[in-house]
């Protein structure tokens, strides 16, 4: 796969013609958004890569979190395959804000969601040419599916409000979805 980005000279227009993802500066032919570069019957095209072509405004995901500050998580998008869906795996993270974790106040995303977490999201922005995905976990059936204990790493089992670990005993807060470990992820 030949990536490009926005505003990557591509040829000249006396070698190609522009295509669709393309546009023409100074005699140039200029990469629109980020994605693959394609040259057929001389036409100079760019296509978006396959893994934001199912992800778009309102799309329900699942994700990992992978990092977390006082401010943003990032999320790494996993397969699922349920009666609802099937998405591909992307190499992208996908960015969770504070002000989108759950309705009302949040000190500290570090209280709401923890590396390695599983959560159950729905996609609120997708920027191809940033390659950016914006996810959202602020609506009662979304947020985290799967939690795993801080201290001994088993996974943690919902009671009330509160997730507890069977194994060490040690009590945590999530945002947690209606349908915590509820669903067979692959």
């Amino acid at each position: 796969m030949d990536l490009t980005k926005p505003g990557e000279e591509l040829g000249t227009e006396e070698e190609f013609l522009k295509g669709t993802g393309t546009y023409l500066e100074n005699e140039k032919i200029c990469s629109l958004l980020l994605g693959e570069k394609k040259i057929e019957d001389r036409k100079m095209t760019v296509d978006r890569p396959y893994r934001y072509r199912n992800l778009h405004r309102g799309v329900l995901v699942f994700g990992r979190i992978e990092k977390v500050s006082d401010q943003m998580a990032l999320a790494s998008i996993i397969p699922i395959d349920q009666k609802i869906g099937r998405y591909p795996k992307t190499n992208d993270y996908a960015s969770l804000h504070v002000s989108n974790v759950k309705q009302g106040f949040v000190d500290s995303l570090k209280n709401e969601v923890k590396i390695g977490d599983i959560i159950k999201a729905i996609v609120i922005n997708v920027d191809i040419r940033k390659g950016q995905i914006e996810i959202a976990t602020d609506k009662p059936n979304l947020g985290v599916v799967k939690a795993f204990c801080s201290k001994c790493r088993n996974i943690l089992k919902k009671e009330d409000n509160t997730l507890v670990c069977e194994q060490c005993g040690f009590k945590d807060n999530r945002v947690i979805s209606n349908d915590y470990r509820n669903l067979a992820l692959k």
